[in-house]
């Protein structure tokens, strides 16, 4: 009986040991972080960014403050005339002014040129007017936009870089030279139409002397368009090609 309890302790004895070496197989694990990644993105400038700039005539600082508008306009003021006697015509003296254009995009721009809030009235019957036209003046009623023999005259002439005037300085001297255009004003007047100036480097300028005029006129003509007053803006657009 001794003999069967020692090897009934010892089968115990072997089947603990077993469990517990059964234990050691058992998978432990662990983890491991970071702080938060960050990565961003450079600020970028705007593709197309047109910038407009009134010219101060100063050779060291040409171009004024550069706005996305111009408060004042580009043509202001009266026409002035001569007779030309060869050809029996009357001729005008302009009204022009410069002004800057900046590509401030990081893009080159295709920079066009229309005209917007196009109007043109009779103000008064003067001189031999009313013997030529008989809705010189005001009238109650009327459409200003078909009003005034100017209408079919004026043009727009420019830009160009002041080629037989003073020469351009400073930031214009370098500035991108635009080819001479003249159209009429009216014939700007349709957005979806606008005349192409010139490409625009980004980062560029350029400098503008826009004139407006009405062409040759016979007697008659110069009769007729007396007293009329026309008012425009020019919009600039410029385009990524």
């Amino acid at each position: 009986m001794e003999r069967k309890l020692g090897w009934g302790l010892v089968a115990a004895g072997l089947a603990l040991t077993c469990g517990h070496l059964a234990g050691v197989y058992a998978v432990f694990s662990d983890t491991a972080t970071t702080g938060e990644n960050y990565v961003s993105s450079p600020v970028a400038g705007r593709a197309a960014d047109l910038q407009l700039a009134a010219y101060t005539g100063d050779p060291e600082a040409p171009c004024g403050t550069w706005s996305d508008n111009l408060e004042s306009g580009i043509n202001v003021g009266e026409l002035g005339e001569y007779y030309d006697s060869d050809n029996g015509t009357w001729n005008t003296v302009g009204v022009g002014r410069t002004m800057c254009l900046r590509n401030d995009g990081a893009a080159p721009l295709v920079v066009t040129v229309a005209t917007t809030d196009l109007s043109f009235t009779d103000s008064a019957c003067s001189g031999d007017e009313s013997a030529v036209d008989n809705t010189c003046g005001p009238s109650a009623g009327a459409d200003e936009n078909t009003r005034g023999e100017l209408r079919p005259l004026l043009q727009f002439g420019g830009p160009h870089d002041q080629a037989n005037s003073t020469p351009f300085a400073g930031d214009c001297a370098d500035a991108v030279k635009p080819a001479f255009i003249d159209t009429s004003v009216e014939a700007l007047a349709d957005p979806a139409t606008p005349v192409t100036l010139f490409t625009l480097p980004a980062g560029s300028v350029a400098c503008l002397y826009a004139v407006a005029y009405d062409g040759p006129r016979t007697l008659e003509q110069q009769q007729a368009r007396q007293t009329d007053v026309a008012r425009w803006r020019y919009l600039f657009t410029g385009r990524t090609a």
